[in-house]
């Protein structure tokens, strides 16, 4: 299943009940959840990850290397269709026998090319190129981003509820018998919520390469 947004603070909210953890009424979860989406997009380095699905116009330096300007271009964030270049002179390409994109997209592959190749010759001379398209990495949501931001979110409700149980305190000992508070269920629940967000951007951190 796939979103075309991310979770709402009544989806968030929702969640936690389910799971037992309360909700306060003027907790600001949309607050947390719009930094919590920012974080995600600069750590997997995916920005935006999700596409508004507008034609976006960027403008790109092309780098000059030994006197004579480099082909490729790496992008800041994913690219999802391209729909033309315009050179300084204000030149639009159209056709895509003028550059190729990369990676390669097979019939498995979901995700976003990450950088392009111009036809030397457009480039000459030029010292910026402005590409528009489709920009982002997905025009929807992966069932495992989604669910993985909604535990994400829920984590900073739970570390309030393991607050108020244990008023402040995470254990005591009294006579050498020590009790831990917070109770065994959300105290594992939030290592859990945490690991699996661990593992999320993990999987979806965006790779460097070297031209």
């Amino acid at each position: 299943m796939e979103y075309l947004k991310y979770p709402s603070k009544e989806e968030v909210a929702e969640y936690c009940q389910s799971c037992g953890i309360e909700v306060p009424d003027k907790y600001p979860v949309s607050i947390f959840l719009n930094g919590l989406i920012r974080e995600f997009e600069q750590i997997t380095g995916w920005k935006s990850f999700l596409s508004n699905n507008k034609e976006t116009t960027y403008r790109f330096q092309v780098s000059e290397k030994n006197d004579h300007y480099d082909s490729i271009i790496e992008f800041h964030t994913g690219l999802l269709e391209i729909k033309y270049l315009i050179d300084d002179d204000g030149v639009m390409y159209k056709d895509d026998k003028y550059w190729m994109l990369y990676p390669e997209k097979n019939i498995e592959s979901n995700k976003p090319y990450e950088w392009i190749q111009i036809q030397k010759n457009i480039l000459y001379r030029k010292k910026r190129i402005s590409i528009c398209g489709i920009w982002g990495y997905a025009l929807s949501l992966p069932e495992d981003v989604w669910m993985g931001m909604l535990k994400k979110c829920s984590v900073e409700l739970l570390r309030i509820q393991l607050h108020k149980i244990s008023k402040g305190l995470k254990s005591w000992t009294q006579f050498g018998v020590t009790e831990t508070f917070g109770l065994k269920y959300y105290t594992e629940l939030l290592e859990q919520w945490k690991e699996d967000y661990r593992l999320l951007v993990e999987r979806y951190k965006r790779v460097t390469y070297q031209f």
